[in-house]
């Protein structure tokens, strides 16, 4: 590096070694040295087209397999950036599912509990009644009053779900653009294998740092 540095910025110039470790980087890198705009940290415009452009394209964290203690478990996960309430599920397979937390019918919150266990989710609004173990549209109250109600069309809507070494990762697209395992890429295979479930206990000590 020193070798590196002393053909950008001599020794003799009198430039601090950091300063020169970082004008070498910048230089070497290719990129420019003037001023970097704060425009994209201060944009609502900005911040919309990351939101669509990256966060909804992304593979994102929402939880624990341990918050799935058993089959019918489930919790709520309020993904901000997305303008997304999830709600999380375990079948009677143990299969982990993820669907959108909004009624099929006027938009409203489905489960309004943070977690717990249930076979079937019931909106307070109508009663529609989800089941816990695909989303599917279970029942309608005064239905014969409805016109032409396909039940089939109407279950919650489904998110795509994986599960990494424990971690329940959800993405917003319709058919994602790669898969999990293929989103973690190296990361994924320098740490699998290590004992994630046994970090769940937090020790809080007096200390001078």
């Amino acid at each position: 590096m020193s070798a590196v540095m002393d053909k950008v910025v001599p020794e003799k110039s009198g430039a601090p070694r950091h300063q020169m470790a970082e004008e070498c980087f910048t230089l070497d890198a290719g990129l420019p040295t003037g001023p970097v705009s704060v425009e994209p940290y201060r944009s609502p415009e900005f911040f919309e087209r990351e939101r669509e452009r990256v966060f909804k394209r992304a593979w994102l964290f929402a939880g624990r397999i341990e918050q799935l203690p058993e089959h019918d478990s489930y919790f709520v996960k309020e993904i901000l950036i997305c303008k997304a309430s999830v709600l999380i599920t375990r079948n009677k397979e143990g299969k982990v599912q993820a669907f959108h937390n909004v009624c099929s019918h006027r938009g409203n919150l489905v489960v309004n509990k943070p977690c717990g266990r249930a076979e079937r989710h019931v909106c307070r609004y109508h009663n529609w009644a989800y089941g816990n173990q695909d989303g599917a549209l279970l029942g309608i109250p005064d239905q014969k009053h409805f016109f032409d109600v396909d039940k089939k069309s109407l279950g919650l809507t489904p998110i795509h779900c994986d599960v990494w070494e424990g971690f329940i990762f959800v993405n917003f697209q319709k058919q994602p653009e790669v898969t999990l395992t293929e989103f973690l890429g190296p990361f994924g295979k320098t740490y699998a294998g290590i004992p994630y479930f046994n970090l769940d206990e937090t020790i809080v000590i007096q200390a001078d740092f």
